[in-house]
């Protein structure tokens, strides 16, 4: 797996499906594109507390059975290829 730290960095994928969050991390993994990646579980109670923003509290409404938010995030640098690449791989399933 590649979880790293960096600081400039660009989400290219954001949402609740799993498969698809998954599907992203293998393509990157297979094209050795170092990646991060960031789960929120909008079920957990302590998560809505005082540390809630606006996107946690409502930008799930389009999936009401999910109650988790992935993030992919590649260095800023990777951004335009790994788009590329995740693009090209997802329309040619």
């Amino acid at each position: 797996m590649k979880k790293v730290n960096f600081i400039n960095q660009k989400t290219v994928y954001n949402g609740s499906s799993m498969s698809e969050f998954n599907r992203v991390r293998n393509i990157l993994e297979l094209y050795d594109i170092e990646y991060k990646y960031k789960t929120v579980d909008l079920g957990h109670n302590s998560y809505l507390g005082s540390q809630g923003v606006a996107r946690s509290k409502g930008g799930n409404f389009g999936n009401v059975n999910s109650s988790m938010l992935y993030e992919v995030l590649v260095r800023k640098d990777n951004y335009d290829e790994a788009m590329g690449i995740i693009s090209k791989r997802i329309n040619h399933r």
